[in-house]
């Protein structure tokens, strides 16, 4: 299922060429931007309110921070994020990641794969644990990956949150609005649940 799902998203040798992700979502009078660089899965999150403040969440190699800044980029604070904190944003990083993690999961000997069943619909299931980053104090996750039946493309996900206020409560991902971006078919809106929680709906 991973190599069909990758043959219909242009075929891993050109997925694997993509090494740097900049996205930008809607979701309100916040705008949210994240860069991430796909070598070591090293990110920068930035979330800025409308009076033009900043706040950004890196994380580079082991160690991860936040920076708060003023209007004018000026830092107005700096602190380290525990190991907890890198281990939940790591994981709320490759939930915007995932389509593009597939190569990884397709050749890494560390991925653990295995057919899960189907959906009520048809649609096949894979259960996947995800390694961490290299070289950082993430953790693996465990996904049930789910595929479109017909187009074969990755329509979702199903984990566990790792850490963080919602610490082992399930997390449902919808991945939707496929389109040629690079010559890379890949998605362009994202909608996730957590447990009975209202569903959020991010275009990007």
């Amino acid at each position: 299922m991973l190599a069909n799902a990758l043959k219909k998203m242009g075929g891993v040798k050109r997925v694997k060429k993509i090494k740097t992700v900049a996205i930008a979502l809607k979701s309100g009078s916040v705008k949210e931007f994240h860069l991430i660089r796909l070598d070591g899965r090293m990110s920068c999150y930035r979330a800025e309110r409308p009076s033009g403040r900043r706040l950004e969440i890196v994380l580079a190699r082991g160690s991860g921070f936040v920076v708060d800044r003023e209007r004018d980029g000026k830092v107005r604070e700096v602190e380290n994020l525990t190991a907890q904190e890198i281990k939940e944003a790591g994981y709320d990083r490759d939930l915007f990641l995932m389509p593009l993690l597939l190569p990884e999961l397709a050749t890494r000997d560390e991925v653990l794969l295995r057919a899960a069943g189907q959906a009520p619909n048809g649609d096949p299931l894979i259960d996947a644990t995800v390694p961490p980053a290299p070289g950082t104090a993430e953790v693996p996750i465990r996904y049930t990956l789910r595929f479109d039946a017909k187009t074969h493309v990755l329509i979702g996900s199903k984990s566990t949150i790792p850490s963080g206020p919602h610490s082992g409560r399930t997390r449902r991902v919808i991945y939707r609005g496929y389109q040629p971006t690079g010559g890379v078919l890949l998605p362009r809106e994202l909608k996730y649940k957590v447990d009975d929680e209202p569903t959020r709906s991010l275009e990007f």
